[in-house]
């Protein structure tokens, strides 16, 4: 896992895959490598990841074709993960408070006054935003306690169909036993 390490009083960088691998004589730090990383997760081009941390383009390229990128990318990813899944929580809190605020207080609009002049009004959800609402919240809901969230037609035949193929097969034995005795 990639973290930072205090030496001599200077946090420092450090990751599980990098020290797998040696690097004599290079200019770059671990600190440096993780940090290319990092921000290609982020912006996802060598070139934008060559301009944030100052480090050629060339070089950085270098390093996302090396054995270790991959692992060191997972690595940081895995670090990332509470912190990503809090933040999504926390964009869901805030989008889910805006929906429950204009369901019950209406959506703003910009309506246009009795002067000529535009204002903003607050004027009710429209029935078809509320059930897209609704249904996507069910889903969701459904999701996080892993239910299902389509409904699959039964294809399975019934008792009274497995009856009635029960009973025609009976009826097929039994011909075959006379036609057989005679």
């Amino acid at each position: 896992m990639t973290e930072k390490k205090v030496i001599n009083g200077e946090p420092r960088m450090h990751s599980r895959v990098l020290s797998q691998y040696s690097r004599p004589g290079s200019q770059y730090s671990h600190a440096d490598i993780i940090r290319a990383a990092t921000s290609y997760l982020v912006h996802g081009s060598i070139q934008k990841v060559a301009t944030e941390i100052r480090i050629p383009q060339r070089t950085v390229s270098d390093w996302k074709n090396s054995v270790w990128w991959e692992p060191l990318s997972a690595e940081i990813r895995y670090g990332k993960e509470d912190e990503f899944e809090a933040a999504f929580k926390e964009n869901a809190r805030l989008a889910l408070s805006a929906v429950q605020d204009r369901l019950k207080h209406g959506d703003t609009k910009l309506v246009k006054g009795k002067d000529g002049e535009y204002v903003d009004r607050k004027v009710p959800v429209g029935a078809r935003d509320a059930m897209i609402i609704a249904g996507i919240n069910y889903d969701k809901l459904r999701l996080s306690r892993g239910d299902p969230t389509t409904i699959v037609a039964n294809t399975a035949p019934s008792a009274e169909d497995l009856r009635k193929i029960a009973q025609k097969e009976i009826a097929a034995a039994k011909m075959k036993m006379v036609i057989s005795e005679q």
